[in-house]
């Protein structure tokens, strides 16, 4: 997040030098022209090609200010996904977690049982079937989980190409 920040900053710094340049690039062309028109009755014909190359400056100008602003965009939208992202990682974590708790209460009553003999299996095989029913809900939320998590991520990461691209 702090790096999207930085580059934030750094976009705002330069998207505000591309417009300051833009407005001084267009008050000294159209000084430039004034004084060309003013000196018309010197050269007539350098009044089209000043300005024209005025309005070639400030076309190009314009073009970079909207890539910054465009790359700006960009820098936002990754800046408010990000947390989404993280958080859903942070959920399917969670879920692993308890999922590896299932596993070793299974495992746990399966060494009972092996301790216990044959009267220890057959209490223990009920248990076990109960809880394989709870762990295997439990999968089903995880495949549920990482699914969204994973269409969430396709969907900005085709969100950030078509930014990009643009």
């Amino acid at each position: 997040m702090e790096k999207l920040l930085q580059r934030k900053k750094k976009l705002d710094g330069k998207l505000k030098k591309v417009k300051a340049w833009r407005k001084v690039s267009s008050v000294i062309f159209v000084a430039a022209l004034a004084a060309v028109i003013i000196c018309s009755v010197v050269a007539v014909v350098a009044v089209v090609p000043v300005g024209l190359t005025g309005k070639w400056i400030d076309s190009l100008v314009r073009k970079h200010q909207v890539t910054l602003e465009g790359e700006r965009e960009l820098v936002t939208s990754m800046e408010f996904g990000t947390p989404v992202a993280l958080g859903d990682l942070e959920n399917i974590e969670v879920m692993v977690d308890k999922l590896g708790d299932h596993l070793d209460s299974l495992l746990g009553d399966a060494e009972f049982a092996m301790s216990k003999g044959e009267a220890g299996v057959e209490l223990v095989v009920e248990e076990i079937s109960r809880r394989m029913e709870v762990l295997m809900r439990s999968i089903e939320d995880l495949g549920k989980q990482v699914a969204g998590c994973s269409r969430d991520i396709r969907k900005a990461r085709t969100l950030v190409l078509a930014l990009k691209t643009q």
